[in-house]
C-alpha cells in the first residue's frame, strides 16, 4: 500500500528546506497550511509555494510563487486561506482535484460483464482500472482463478479444490474492499490483465466502459447481497 503523506510542522518543514536548499532558511520565512509550504524570498518579494514538503521531492522544488500580499504571510482570514489552498491544489492538480493516471486493469473476457464483448457484439468491454499499489492481490486472484479453473478439469469433489475455493475467495474479499470488485456481476465473470494507455485499454477496437474503483468498507461489503457467499466460501 501506498503510504498517506505525513504533515510537517513549520520547524520540521523549515529544516527540511534548509536540508533540501543547502541553504539556512529562518523559520519565520515559512509558513505551513494544509499540504503546502510556504517560504518567503525578501530578494525577489515572493513566496514560493511548495507542495507536500518531504513528501517525496528530495529538491524541495517550488510549483509556484505568488506576492507577499496575497499568501499566509499576509492573509489571515481562514476562508481566503482555504480559496488559495484550493486555487493552488486546483493548478498543481494535487489534492480532490489529482488525477490518477492508471496503468493496468482487469479486462472481461467471459461472464456476465463480458457475453459477447470478445467478438464484437457486446457494445461496451468492461474493464477495471487499478493502481499499482493493488497489484498484488489482483495478481493473487487471479493466481487463484487460474488454479481453480484448471482443478475443475481434474476433479471438483476433492481436498484441492475446496482449498483453492476458499483461496479464491479471500482474494474477491480483498478485491471487494480494495473497491476494484464492485457486484456480483465482477464476482461472475472472468477477468485478464490488461495495460492501459490514457486510462484505455490498449488494441480494443471498440467502446470500452471503465468502473473506476468505489471505496466500500466492510459493514458496506456486509450489507450487500455478495457477502453470503464471499463469507461462506472463505470461511469453509
Amino acid at each position: 500500500m501506498i503510504n498517506e503523506y505525513k504533515r510537517l510542522t513549520k520547524k520540521q518543514a523549515t529544516y527540511w528546506l534548509s536540508e533540501a536548499w543547502g541553504q539556512h532558511i529562518p523559520e519565520k520565512n515559512v509558513r505551513t497550511r494544509g499540504d503546502w509550504m510556504f517560504v518567503y524570498s525578501a530578494d525577489y518579494d515572493e513566496v514560493e509555494c511548495i507542495y507536500q514538503p518531504c513528501g517525496g521531492d528530495l529538491s524541495g522544488e517550488s510549483w509556484d510563487s505568488i506576492p507577499w500580499g496575497k499568501s499566509p504571510f499576509a492573509i489571515k482570514d481562514k476562508d481566503k486561506v482555504a480559496k488559495l489552498i484550493d486555487d493552488l491544489n486546483k493548478s498543481a492538480k494535487v489534492g480532490p482535484y489529482k488525477v490518477i493516471d492508471y496503468d493496468l486493469c482487469l479486462l472481461a473476457v467471459s461472464g456476465d460483464c463480458a457475453d459477447g464483448s470478445m467478438d464484437g457484439s457486446m457494445d461496451k468491454v468492461v474493464y477495471l482500472p487499478f493502481s499499482k499499489e493493488h497489484l498484488s492481490i489482483v495478481s493473487d486472484y487471479l493466481r487463484a482463478s487460474l488454479e481453480l479453473e484448471l482443478q475443475c478439469w481434474v476433479s471438483v469433489i476433492s481436498e484441492r479444490f475446496e482449498l483453492l475455493r476458499q483461496r479464491q475467495a479471500r482474494c474477491e474479499k480483498l478485491l471487494l474492499q480494495a473497491g476494484i470488485f464492485h457486484d456480483k456481476y465482477h464476482l461472475r465473470t472472468n477477468w485478464i490483465l490488461w495495460e492501459l494507455s490514457e486510462n484505455y485499454p490498449i488494441n480494443i477496437k471498440h467502446k470500452a466502459k471503465p468502473e473506476f474503483n468505489k471505496n466500500l468498507d466492510d459493514k458496506a461489503i456486509q450489507n450487500s447481497d455478495l457477502w453470503d457467499r464471499i463469507i461462506d466460501r472463505a470461511n469453509e
